[in-house]
């Protein structure tokens, strides 16, 4: 499933924030299912017992550089990546 992160994402992100980062919104906004959290390594989704799929390697690279950007808005491009089992 193909996921895109959109400027919108970006700007509405909140750093070191699982539930609020520009992917987690993302996935919540094409899944349309509230409780997903981010890290480095999964992307969990649904609450309690929700599944987690493995972060992809740009989803890693993208969460680093946003958690630590004071200007996220400025020097993060919208990018997307596929959510695979």
């Amino acid at each position: 499933m193909k996921i895109q992160v959109t400027e919108k994402d970006i700007k509405n992100g909140v750093r070191n924030d699982p539930r609020m980062c520009p992917v987690a919104l993302a996935v919540k906004r094409i899944l349309r299912q509230p409780f997903v959290t981010v890290n480095h390594y999964h992307i969990t989704v649904g609450h309690m017992e929700g599944y987690a799929y493995r972060s992809p390697g740009e989803v890693q690279h993208f969460i680093k550089k946003f958690d630590k950007c004071w200007w996220p808005r400025v020097f993060l491009k919208p990018f997307e990546f596929e959510l695979r089992d």
